[in-house]
This record gives C-alpha cells, structure tokens and sequence, in this order.
C-alpha cells in the first residue's frame, strides 16, 4: 500500500516538473496549451469507455503522461479499439479545429500543434501508446485472443524506425 502512495507522487511531482520546465523554457502558456492536449486526449478515451459500458479502475499521471486503467472485460474488441483511438482523434480533431480558429487568433497555434502532435505521438505502435494497444487489439480480434503479441513487437520495431527517421529529418533539415 505505502508504495503504491509513494508511485502515485511521484506521478504528480513529475508532471508538476514538466509543467514547471515548458513554463521555464517554452513559457507557462506551452505548459498550459500541454495539459489542456492531455485533458482532452483523457476525455475522449474516458467518453468511450463509459459509452460502450466499462469502468475505470485507476487514473494516474507522470512524468510519461495520464494513464487510465479500466476494466475492458465487458467490452467487445470494436468497443475497446474505438475506446484506445478516441484519445488520439480528439486531439487531431482539436488540432484542425484550433488551426481553423487561429487564421484569427494566431496565439492558438501553439495549441493546435500540441494536438497535432500529441495526437500523433500517440499513434505510434509502441508501448505504452495508444497506437501499440490498437494493434493489439487489431491483432487478436483478427487472430484470437493472446496471439496479438508477435504483430505488437512488431509495432515496436516499426516505431523505432519511425522514430529514428523523424529525428535524421529534424537533424538534416
């Protein structure tokens, strides 16, 4: 139990950190703009979840982001990939929309990019992403249940090509 306390602190004092280093570094509205990505990201898997019928058993936050576990067991394979994409489509769908609205109001541009890019981060088929848990879930709903894994090792494999690419793009560019 006390370790389990102890965990969830330092979830908070690490999201608190990163708050506290965009303020720093990027200034408190690129911190603001973050969590606000992150929040709505939340909400759209939690809308899901409720929608198609299971229950939260924990929400967390670190360092690494916000972490739901819920109890998928009711839910059928559709329900729960729908669930895993709402997350990362609302951000999308906040981004276009915040781009829309900063031909007006430039200053929302950072907070569509944040979207965009949390939204798409998200994608990738690594875990803990919400893009892993898809094809997971893909995986086994097509092949049967607990035979998902080899096609999600594989999603990490092709993330880390991904990764590698966009980072020789940054570097070259």
């Amino acid at each position: 139990m006390w370790c389990k306390r102890i965990e969830r602190w330092w979830g908070v004092l690490g999201l608190l950190l990163m708050l506290a280093f965009f303020s720093r570094f990027q200034g408190f509205s690129a911190a603001i703009m973050i969590l606000f990505a992150s929040l709505i990201h939340e909400w759209g898997h939690l809308l899901i979840l409720w929608w198609g019928g299971g229950s939260i058993r924990r929400f967390r936050t670190s360092v690494e982001g916000m972490e739901i576990c819920a109890d998928s067991l009711r839910l059928s394979y559709s329900s729960e990939i729908l669930a895993v994409l709402a997350g990362p489509m609302v951000n999308l769908i906040a981004g276009w929309i915040l781009m829309q609205i900063s031909a007006f109001y430039p200053t929302l541009r950072l907070a569509a990019g944040a979207n965009f890019v949390l939204g798409l981060f998200n994608l990738l088929p690594a875990p803990p992403l919400d893009g892993w848990r898809f094809l997971q879930l893909f995986a086994e709903w097509g092949l049967g249940p607990g035979r998902g894994a080899g096609i999600a090792a594989l999603g990490i494999f092709v993330s880390f090509l991904l990764a590698a690419g966009l980072m020789l793009l940054v570097l070259v560019s």
